[in-house]
């Protein structure tokens, strides 16, 4: 009985984890869905709650949460906007705590990493086919309500497709929260024949490539460099990086090819008007103060600056803009701390397997300079760095340098 009970926990934990990026399918959103499998998961986990060494690096938790809660509610505004910021970063406490203890219990399993994968796996194999066929034709549920209410007041909207968005809110957010489970697919191409390990590679690799994410891209190619740089004989690094250097001259200097034009690398501003919006920061910082400017804060500046609800896409910065100076520092100790602890694992000589899972960290500390939420405030989305960063710190204040993930 306890066996079932241990299997049903890990599948359903690894289908939460699978399940991340993904917001909405066919047309309707999957909020309640996650959230009645996120209650899920802390019912079979119960018992992890009532141990006393589950709750690591508490006091950091504690001072976040204190310091988010006095910047959101300064105004004395009560919305429900607000409370799920709030629940985002005690879910994501929780997805820590919870890799903390997995791997500090010997249950992460490569079955268990082969169950996230398989979930993920299906979602971008949609897309995929969408982009070849174009069957799925399902276009994003909140898209369809925006381009209605854009219709009505007469304004050009349109849709983008199911490849390029793919199931979360726009490309740039679909791609670059893939790209956590690249590491993984990685972890299961270290076995000899491994079938699934190379195709989840493949696909998921794909899917990110679809979409036309230039910051996705960028990660996804960052990570196999590294990878490649760590495991493959001299000439064949020579041979693949070869390869990536002409792709990238032929997208630099092919004007007319369909990549440079997928890519948007023929525009004025490869930014999109972003990078304007880092001429502001001295200013918001100044007017937010310690307390920051509050929830939305910054978007609501640039509507008023520039006449533009764009968001700011650096995570570090926003979340110091919105919630004060002190908060954004302490978050920014944090994304160091976690910097600090991969590189150390490189310097002492870790073994693989630990190696490619610090990788699922890289992604969502890279991805921050990218995404105005990114692992920090996307609900759900980046749950899967936040379960690996506890595996991860476990693994490093243990000195468990040699540890091998279960066959």
């Amino acid at each position: 009985m306890n066996y079932l009970f241990n299997k049903i926990r890990e599948y359903l934990l690894a289908f939460n984890i699978g399940l991340g990026p993904v917001i909405w399918f066919m047309d309707f959103s999957l909020g309640s869905i996650k959230l009645i499998l996120f209650i899920s998961l802390i019912l079979l986990h119960f018992k992890v709650l009532l141990y006393k060494k589950t709750y690591r690096y508490w006091n950091f938790f504690l001072i976040i949460i204190f310091l988010l809660f006095i910047s959101l509610f300064k105004d004395l505004n009560y919305s429900n906007d607000k409370l799920l910021v709030l629940f985002t970063f005690i879910q994501n406490y929780y997805f820590f705590i919870l890799g903390y203890y997995y791997i500090n219990n010997n249950l992460i399993s490569i079955r268990f990493i082969k169950s996230i994968l398989s979930v993920v796996v299906f979602f971008c194999i949609l897309t995929i086919s969408n982009f070849i066929i174009g069957i799925p034709d399902w276009i994003q549920p909140f898209q369809i309500q925006k381009f209605e209410e854009m219709q009505v007041h007469n304004y050009e909207r349109f849709t983008s497709p199911l490849y390029s968005t793919g199931f979360g809110l726009a490309r740039t957010g679909w791609a670059t929260t893939l790209s956590q489970f690249i590491p993984l697919a990685l972890i299961l191409r270290e076995f000899k024949n491994n079938i699934f390990g190379n195709l989840s590679l493949l696909i998921i690799t794909s899917s990110i490539v679809f979409t036309g994410s230039r910051g996705g891209l960028l990660i996804t190619l960052f990570i196999i460099s590294i990878y490649i740089i760590l495991r493959l004989p001299l000439i064949k690094q020579f041979l693949i990086f070869l390869a990536i250097i002409s792709i990238s001259l032929f997208l630099v200097y092919s004007e007319n090819s369909f990549l440079y034009e997928f890519y948007r690398l023929d525009s004025d501003d490869i930014s999109t008007g972003r990078a304007i919006l880092y001429n502001f920061v001295p200013e918001m910082l100044y007017e937010g103060g310690i307390l920051g400017l509050g929830y939305s804060g910054s978007i609501n500046f640039f509507s008023d600056k520039i006449n533009s609800s764009i968001a700011f896409h650096n995570v570090y910065l926003r979340l110091m803009v919105d919630y004060g100076f002190i908060f954004g520092l302490i978050i920014i100790f944090i994304s160091m701390f976690i910097i600090f602890k991969i590189i150390k694992i490189y310097i002492f000589n870790y073994n693989i397997e630990i190696v490619l899972i610090s990788f699922v960290l890289i992604s969502g500390i890279i991805s921050g300079f990218l995404e105005p939420s990114a692992m920090y405030e996307a609900r759900y989305w980046w749950i899967p760095f936040w379960f690996f960063c506890g595996v991860i710190l476990n693994i490093y204040k243990y000195e468990k340098s040699s540890i091998y993930f279960r066959r």
